[in-house]
């Protein structure tokens, strides 16, 4: 389950690795460990996903950039990430294959 979780984080923040390289922040890592601990033991799980974030444009300084995600995890294995957001209507799915 926490390849699960990670992978979907990663689907999430997949615009905003085009950025600057950052720090790992640890806070949020142990955050994601205690989270997938606790889901970890579920067969299924849905939950939503909002998030913004400040995105460096160079003709207008810092600009705040929104998406709203619905994650949908199956066993240990498959999920599915709806996105919408400044990048468009995406969709990922993962079946524990690809």
């Amino acid at each position: 389950m926490k390849k699960i979780i990670y992978a979907m984080v990663l689907l999430i923040s997949l615009p905003s690795f085009s950025q600057d390289k950052s720090e790992i922040d640890t806070a949020a890592v142990k955050i994601l460990d205690r989270m997938s601990g606790m889901i970890g033991d579920l067969s299924s799980i849905k939950f939503k996903a909002h998030v913004a974030k400040d995105v460096k444009e160079n003709q207008f300084g810092l600009v705040k950039e929104y998406s709203q995600n619905e994650v949908y995890m199956v066993g240990p294995d498959k999920m599915h990430v709806e996105s919408i957001g400044n990048h468009g209507h995406r969709g990922y799915w993962y079946n524990g294959e690809t």
